[in-house]
C-alpha cells in the first residue's frame, strides 16, 4: 500500500472515531433522534441564516444601483426591492415553521416536511433571481458591486495580490 492510500485509509479512521464518539450523530445513524429530529434542527437554522440574508444584508448592495437624475424613481427603487427582500426572508421563516406546526397537527412528518421545506427553497431561488436581477442593474455588475462594497469596508480586495491595498 502506497503513502496515499494509507493516508487516506488514517483519514477514514479518524472520520469514523469522530462519528463514533459523537452521541447526537450516533443517534442519527442508529435511528434514535429524540424529540426533536436532527434534520429538523438544521433545516431551521439553514432557513434563519437564509431568512437573515434575505432581511438584513440583501439591502447592502441597493446603494451601487444606477444613479439617475430621478432621486425619486431611484429611492422607490430601492424600497421596492426592500420590501420584495423582507418578503421573501418572511417566507423563508414561515414556510418551514408552517411546516412544523403541521407535522406535528397531522403527525405525518415526511410528505409535509419535504413540500414546505422544498417551498422554502424556491423562496430562496425567487429571492437569489431578483438580487440577480438587481446586481445586474448595478454599475459593472455583480464583480464590480463586490469590488466597490470591499473598499467602501476598507477590507482588501479578494482579487487582488497579496498585500496589495484595497481601491
Amino acid at each position: 500500500m502506497d503513502d496515499q492510500q494509507e493516508q487516506i485509509y488514517a483519514n477514514r479512521r479518524r472520520l469514523a472515531e469522530l462519528f463514533a464518539n459523537c452521541a447526537d450523530l450516533k443517534a442519527v445513524a442508529d435511528g434514535q433522534q429524540g424529540d426533536i429530529p436532527l434534520h429538523f434542527i438544521a433545516a431551521g437554522l439553514m432557513f434563519a441564516c437564509l431568512a437573515y440574508v434575505a432581511i438584513y444584508r440583501a439591502k447592502d448592495t441597493l446603494n451601487y444601483l444606477p444613479v439617475t437624475d430621478d432621486k425619486e424613481a431611484r429611492d422607490r427603487t430601492k424600497r421596492r426591492y426592500t420590501r420584495t427582500y423582507r418578503f421573501f426572508g418572511g417566507l423563508m421563516i414561515a414556510f418551514p415553521l408552517i411546516g412544523l406546526l403541521l407535522s406535528w397537527v397531522m403527525g405525518q412528518r415526511d410528505a409535509v416536511v419535504f413540500f414546505v421545506e422544498a417551498a422554502g427553497i424556491w423562496t430562496f431561488g425567487a429571492y437569489w433571481f431578483v438580487k440577480s436581477c438587481e446586481m445586474a442593474l448595478s454599475a459593472g455588475g455583480e464583480k464590480e458591486v463586490a469590488r466597490k462594497m470591499t473598499a467602501d469596508k476598507g477590507l482588501a480586495d479578494a482579487n487582488a495580490a497579496p498585500g496589495a491595498a484595497a481601491v
